[in-house]
């Protein structure tokens, strides 16, 4: 099974829909490959009082630590998702979940020290982290995928592409567990050829 899925550090339904979609995937004991275009948001977040009280209240209920507080650029953290796909791809995962926890724990994931922290916590090498990110590499491949997210009608995130076989879903937002699960086995089971939930 092949996961595509556009999102961005600075949105906290991408985190949580990532969250529950990587427990079904668990839980259904599947094997999968993950990749993580970026869809860059803008710099400020538009949530009411309410809304930031519901998003810190699902993420607790979920064991995810959500605060949102001042947002920085994501820009670098897209780059270092590029190069840990290509040079360390068994870590991807677990660095994408530990730039989310850092970026709502008061961390600024612009900053290449945060970065390099995160990417040693991974197994990553930080010398080779940190040359990399001095450079430019994967700045285009990043802008790229939100063009590409444009010019495919995707104007939100998190949104999905579930690839088994010849079969595909596509997932817009952040489903329940239960409904990622009931999915991902319609689609495993070969109930369903393709599916969109938009």
């Amino acid at each position: 099974m092949r996961v595509v899925f556009w999102s961005d550090f600075n949105c906290p339904y991408s985190y949580i829909g990532l969250n529950r979609l990587s427990k079904a995937i668990d839980e259904l004991d599947l094997e999968c490959e993950w990749e993580m275009m970026a869809f860059e948001l803008p710099l400020q977040h538009n949530f009411t009082a309410s809304q930031i009280r519901e998003i810190e209240e699902i993420g607790k209920s979920e064991g995810l630590s959500i605060h949102l507080s001042e947002l920085t650029s994501s820009r670098d953290a897209h780059r270092l998702v590029k190069f840990t796909k290509e040079n360390c791809p068994e870590s991807l995962l677990e660095l994408i979940f530990k730039i989310y926890e850092a970026n709502f724990s008061y961390r600024d994931i612009s900053n290449h020290d945060v970065l390099i922290d995160i990417s040693i916590k991974c197994g990553l090498d930080g010398n080779a982290v940190k040359n990399f990110l001095l450079t430019k590499k994967y700045k285009v491949e990043v802008e790229v995928d939100t063009e590409e997210a444009v010019f495919n009608a995707i104007t939100s995130v998190p949104h999905y592409i579930v690839q088994s076989d010849a079969h595909q879903l596509i997932i817009p937002g952040a489903f329940e567990k239960e409904d990622f699960k009931i999915a991902l086995e319609d689609l495993t089971s070969g109930e369903i050829t393709e599916k969109s939930f938009l």
